[in-house]
């Protein structure tokens, strides 16, 4: 093996030297990137603001801006890994943030140019965050590892931190009119209330990791996570019931979950829908799931 290694390095030693001797020009010249185009860093999520603009977030800080439908894109960067953004009008902010071995850094910026220009909100040592929401009213919550859970005002208020019982990953979070949800590993599931003054917990450490949750009206939520588990309310988030974990399952005995392949155990990532459409939950492995009539999910 060690051979190996070493006939590798010389060949990559003697094509380094062959380049400065024959073409120095070559090695002084501006180097252009390629492909993948636009850039090749990993997107973590993104928002769309209307039928041409989109922003797109990931690592390294990276942050693209579409004006076009994704024809052209704007790069920019902020430094510290973009995990998850949020919109609400004109106005963005993403979150996310670095783990090392001697600290942890987290991040928060923000644009209210519709994604052309971001002001960093917050930069300091702290769990790296991965969910944040956008209110009607422009509150926002962030939340991320160890139990992080922060909150702003709207306007040009700080964030302030908030006690959410819990000390695993919070990786999503929702707001609800005066109530806020947040979810993350182990099952849990925090619920502010009276716009996220006091906190409360369901922890039980029996259930998967939860990724993503997409309410359809007042009472009506999924919830899904780790190994394809899909949970669901009809009250509002205050009880929950797990779905079959086959990827064919029955929510609220009413709608149907129906799986391009079935029988999977996938992490399932994202999920959303909107009242009077399908929902569609996607994951790993090109995991899709749809089901019809998420309104009336529940009801009989």
């Amino acid at each position: 093996m060690k051979n190996v290694l070493d006939l590798a390095h010389l060949r990559i030693a003697f094509v380094a030297l062959f380049l400065a001797a024959a073409s120095p020009s070559l090695l002084a010249a501006d180097w252009v990137w390629r492909n993948p185009r636009p850039q090749g860093n990993t997107i973590r999520a993104a928002a769309v603001l209307s039928s041409r603009e989109a922003v797109a977030v990931g690592v390294s800080g990276i942050i693209l801006k579409t004006d076009d439908s994704g024809a052209s894109w704007k790069q920019q960067r902020v430094g510290a890994t973009l995990n998850a953004i949020a919109v609400r009008g004109g106005s963005l902010i993403a979150v996310g943030g670095d783990a090392g071995y001697v600290r942890n850094a987290r991040v928060i910026v923000r644009s209210t140019d519709r994604g052309n220009t971001w002001k960093t909100e917050l930069d300091e040592s702290g769990p790296v965050l991965y969910g944040v929401s956008v209110g009607e009213d422009l509150k926002a919550y962030a939340c991320g590892e160890a139990g992080a859970l922060l909150s702003r005002a709207g306007g040009d208020a700080g964030w302030s931190r908030a006690n959410s019982q819990v000390k695993h990953l919070l990786a999503v979070v929702v707001q609800m009119r005066d109530d806020v949800m947040a979810m993350g590993s182990y099952g849990i599931v925090v619920t502010g209330k009276n716009g996220g003054t006091t906190w409360t917990s369901n922890f039980s450490g029996k259930e998967k990791q939860l990724s993503s949750i997409s309410f359809f009206d007042a009472g009506h939520g999924v919830a899904v996570g780790e190994d394809g588990l899909i949970v669901y309310t009809r009250n509002g988030g205050r009880d929950w019931q797990r779905s079959a974990s086959t990827l064919k399952a029955g929510l609220g005995g009413v709608a149907t979950w129906t799986a391009s392949a079935s029988h999977t155990k996938n992490h399932l990532r994202s999920v959303s829908g909107r009242p009077g459409t399908p929902v569609c939950a996607a994951g790993w492995g090109g995991a899709i799931l749809c089901v019809d009539n998420p309104s009336s999910a529940g009801r009989r």
